[in-house]
């Protein structure tokens, strides 16, 4: 079975933070709301062209851990294109970031922080 993409990452976020977290993939990665079958929590899928590549989700209760959680996600990684926008991006939104070029690739991460507290990972082809 080979595997070559990232389908789709899936988010479970307190309802105040849904917003923010819409805001923050559409503004940075120029995603766009779109279909979302009808669930019982509210929320959002986040589209690249016609692939739904983030969802948010509404956690219900105060403890994320009642959603049957038993480990640490660390960090979600997106292959992109031209360094230059992804990073003026950023500062054009006031959104910190660090920058390594990773030697044994030579690919660059931007890596940021999303408003959950999620890590982001941008990488670009050199």
């Amino acid at each position: 079975m080979p595997t070559f993409a990232i389908h789709h990452v899936n988010f479970h976020v307190q309802q105040p933070l849904l917003e923010d977290m819409k805001n923050f993939y559409c503004d940075v990665m120029e995603l766009t709301p779109g279909f979302r079958p009808e669930l019982k929590q509210d929320g959002y899928w986040l589209y690249a062209d016609s692939i739904p590549l983030v969802h948010l989700f509404e956690a219900v209760g105060t403890d994320i851990r009642q959603l049957g959680v038993n480990s640490v996600f660390d960090h979600v990684a997106f292959h992109c294109k031209d360094l230059e926008t992804i990073t003026s991006r950023l500062e054009r939104l006031n959104i910190p970031y660090t920058m390594v070029k990773l030697p044994h690739s030579g690919q660059t991460q931007v890596a940021v922080t999303d408003p959950a507290g999620h890590k982001v990972e941008f990488i670009v082809e050199p």
